[in-house]
């Protein structure tokens, strides 16, 4: 008997699973597409044929914030509530990160870079000492307390514009004294 002519991007046998996608065929190489690429009738997790490497590194991400933590899960398609990111320092609490800002003076590591920021000691005159250091007398004797007094010796200069250490009349310093 005479066969009937093939058509054009037609395979002559059944056994091509996707005609519409010519990587798809029997000995094609499984990928992670989401696809059956090699036409045996498993896709990318199920199928045993698919070759070391073609997964990716999902990591459990158990509070949503988008970061996970290791061991790593090998896949092709994300299992649930996991993230291609890792480096969650705290995975039960969704507002600590990688990602996160940091709070300071809240005790936890919120950007999980490996410390707790702290806020640089308020220093109301701008004199370089730390208010709480300052004591709260008037020296000057202008009502303003020394701790927020830009000029608490009543010089005439700034004490944040004198030089650092100098040694104002009322006994205090400007900033640190500089090394010997």
């Amino acid at each position: 008997q005479d066969a009937c002519p093939s058509t054009p991007g037609r395979a002559p046998n059944a056994e091509d699973c996707d005609d519409n996608d010519d990587t798809a065929h029997p000995g094609g190489t499984e990928v992670c597409d989401g696809a059956d690429n090699d036409c045996d009738g498993l896709y990318d997790d199920q199928d045993p044929d698919l070759p070391p490497g073609g997964e990716r590194d999902w990591y459990p991400d158990l509070d949503g914030d988008g970061y996970g933590v290791p061991p790593s899960l090998q896949m092709c398609t994300p299992p649930a509530n996991t993230s291609l990111l890792d480096g969650d320092c705290d995975d039960g609490d969704p507002l600590v990160s990688p990602g996160a800002l940091e709070i300071p003076d809240n005790g936890v590591d919120d950007d999980c870079d490996g410390v707790d920021a702290t806020r640089a000691p308020l220093d109301t005159d701008g004199d370089g000492l730390p208010d709480a250091e300052e004591a709260d007398g008037d020296f000057d004797g202008d009502g303003i307390p020394d701790r927020e007094d830009p000029d608490s010796d009543n010089d005439g200069v700034l004490d944040g514009a004198e030089a650092p250490g100098a040694v104002h009349s009322d006994g205090n310093t400007t900033g640190p004294v500089p090394p010997v």
